[in-house]
């Protein structure tokens, strides 16, 4: 699990697929909850617990986001690529491109 979770050495191309479908997942449910809740809450509470609600939904997304970064990072070592590149996840339309060639690139490590 550590070697997973950590930020240390390769990814192929499997682990990272794997990687990235589970944190786009769960992405998804936290977005999907978090509009559901949102509305119900807007109407029922006062502002102090959907403060609580964003700041939980925050913190979720960005665990989600730090991951996605951590798994890239691991997949470009693999492609002997320097981890720097992993910032053009930034860049709007082309991560798209980006996240297609890290899934798709055939690495040093195989499986």
């Amino acid at each position: 699990m550590k070697k997973f979770f950590g930020l240390k050495g390769g990814f192929s191309r499997k682990n990272f697929i794997i990687g990235f479908l589970g944190d786009l997942a769960l992405y998804l449910i936290i977005e999907t909850l978090f509009s559901i809740y949102k509305d119900k809450l807007n109407v029922a509470l006062s502002i102090t617990p959907l403060i609580f609600v964003y700041v939980v939904t925050l913190f979720l997304l960005l665990f989600c986001a730090f991951y996605l970064f951590v798994f890239s990072i691991k997949r470009l070592r693999d492609l002997n690529r320097s981890p720097w590149f992993c910032l053009l996840i930034l860049v709007p339309v082309f991560n798209i491109f980006f996240i297609a060639t890290l899934c798709f690139a055939e690495g040093r490590i195989k499986g």
